[in-house]
Parts: C-alpha cells; sequence; structure tokens
C-alpha cells in the first residue's frame, strides 16, 4: 500500500477518537456554563451543529475523500510544473519527463560500480521505478503523451458522483434512489481498471465502489420494505 494511502487511513483512524460529545444533558450543561461565562471568546476550529453519534463517521470519510481527490489532481495538473520552486536557481529536484523520474530514482551511475552493486541497486529501485513510471505517465508536465494524463483526469471525474452520494448519505442519513446508485456505481470501474498510475486516484476509486455498493443495498432494502408495507 502507497505511504500517501497508508497515512491517510491512519490519520483517518485516529480522528475517530475525537468523537463529539454524545451526552446530551451534559453537553447542554457545558452550553449553560459557556454562554454564562463570555460570550466573545470563540472556539477555534471547525464546529459541526448537524453533527450527531449516527453521522459522526461522515467527516472522516469526507476527509480522506478530499486527500484522495486533491492528491491526484494534484499529480495530473500539477506535478512536475515547477510553479512551487519560483525562487530555485536552477530547478533541481523537479521532475519534468521520464528522463528525469528515472534519474531520480536510479541516480547518477558511476563505470566504477561493480557487478554487484548494480544488481543490488536495480533489485531495490525495480518497484519503485515501475511505479515512477505509472504516475509520470499520470501527469500533464511529465508525460510524453497526452493520453495518459486525459485519461486518469477522467477517471478522477468518474469518482466525483459516487463520493459525492457517500458523503451525502452519512452525513444527511437522506435515501439515495436506487437509479442514481446504480448508475455511478461503475463509473468507478473506469480508474479502478484503466487508471492505476495514481495511487489515490485508485484508493478513491475503490472508496467511491465500497461506499456505491452499500447504497444499492441500502436502497433495495429501502423498497423491499416499502413494498411489504403495500
Amino acid at each position: 500500500m502507497p505511504a500517501s494511502v497508508f497515512g491517510t487511513v491512519i490519520a483517518g483512524s485516529m480522528l475517530l477518537a475525537l468523537e463529539g460529545e454524545v451526552n446530551t444533558g451534559r453537553s447542554n450543561r457545558i452550553q449553560k456554563l459557556s454562554a454564562s461565562q463570555s460570550k466573545a471568546k470563540h472556539p477555534f476550529g471547525v464546529n459541526f451543529d448537524k453533527l450527531q453519534h449516527s453521522n459522526r463517521f461522515a467527516p472522516v470519510v469526507a476527509g480522506t475523500a478530499l486527500v484522495f481527490v486533491c492528491a491526484s489532481l494534484h499529480a495530473i495538473l500539477f506535478r512536475g510544473a515547477g510553479w512551487f520552486f519560483v525562487g530555485s536557481s536552477s530547478g533541481d529536484g523537479i521532475a519534468t519527463s521520464h528522463e528525469d523520474v528515472f534519474a531520480a530514482v536510479y541516480g547518477s551511475s558511476s563505470k566504477l560500480d561493480d557487478v554487484a552493486t548494480l544488481a543490488e541497486k536495480n533489485l531495490i529501485h525495480s518497484r519503485v521505478m515501475v511505479t515512477a513510471a505509472k504516475l509520470a505517465g499520470a501527469g500533464f508536465f511529465t508525460s510524453n503523451t497526452i493520453f495518459g494524463p486525459l485519461l486518469h483526469l477522467g477517471g478522477l471525474v468518474a469518482t466525483l458522483p459516487s463520493l459525492y452520494l457517500l458523503v451525502s448519505y452519512m452525513w444527511n442519513g437522506q435515501k439515495i434512489p436506487l437509479a442514481n446508485a446504480t448508475l455511478t456505481l461503475p463509473l468507478n470501474l473506469i480508474p479502478i481498471l484503466l487508471c492505476r498510475g495514481i495511487p489515490t486516484l485508485y484508493a478513491a476509486a475503490m472508496l467511491g465502489g465500497i461506499g456505491g455498493s452499500l447504497e444499492v443495498l441500502s436502497a433495495r432494502q429501502n423498497n423491499w420494505e416499502s413494498n411489504m408495507q403495500i
């Protein structure tokens, strides 16, 4: 599992420990004490007025999906552009082509390296080279062709409907129509099957696919219960 995806999952799990106040009576007492003190003091951070015990997982899922989407968008549109390194004199360390990516992975080769050292270096960096090559082929500034970036950009757009329905379903608790859930679920197959160059895009598609499957099951259950009542 890539470090970016693993770190996001770990951070999301840690945020679950910051569960809000569930006890209504104690929450009311705290609000009365806070109101009796100074009204000019405002708490620092983001307050979710509608956050309850039933939708406590929604901010974590929404934050995780947002990180996946932003990281994928950066890899497609901005990686290798060098806009954030304007102050550097020569722009060293910025990968702007496949050759730069391979050079960053393998480093500078020397004729004095023996066969054992070269073999060890090749074994260590083989997986890194494959991942870096796929990632380079997914960005507009690092790919040799425009087909790869456009394909990954289309895959990113394909994940947005499922992620939006998933966050809306978890936050509001409203029933998702079966037609909407069924139509958006297959779109996640595009990045899962065709866009394997960006790990965070694949993770976003898996998140949307799992969430979409749960929405379809929930919608079918609601339709079955409605038919039973009739």
